[in-house]
């Protein structure tokens, strides 16, 4: 799992900023079952049960944000602190392999 982050800040006025902030998740996940039982012939065994280890599966997913903020520091009675915002699933892939 890996996460990349960045922001930037950038003053418009003497009260005025705008932040824009961007992130990027990976995550590559390979999930497999083993056993340490064998057969009486030393072949590795699940104890018998039929499907106990066939949930193994590839995990592929890729996500960004996006977000863009803007805030007044007037310095008075009355600021404000707007945000907007934007998440999208790149890529979010789940294969399952049947180990029998």
């Amino acid at each position: 799992m890996d996460t990349l982050t960045g922001k930037i800040g950038i003053d418009l006025t003497d009260w005025l900023r705008a932040t824009y902030t961007v992130g990027y998740w990976d995550n590559d996940t390979h999930a497999e079952a083993d056993t340490y039982l064998t057969d009486s012939h030393g072949n590795p065994t699940f104890a018998g049960v039929s499907g106990f280890a066939s949930d193994t599966y590839i995990w592929q997913e890729r996500h960004l944000m996006n977000a863009l903020s803007i805030k007044s520091d007037t310095h008075g009675n009355w600021d404000f602190d707007a945000a907007f915002t934007r998440y999208d699933y790149l890529q979010d892939l789940r294969r399952w392999r049947c180990t029998l």
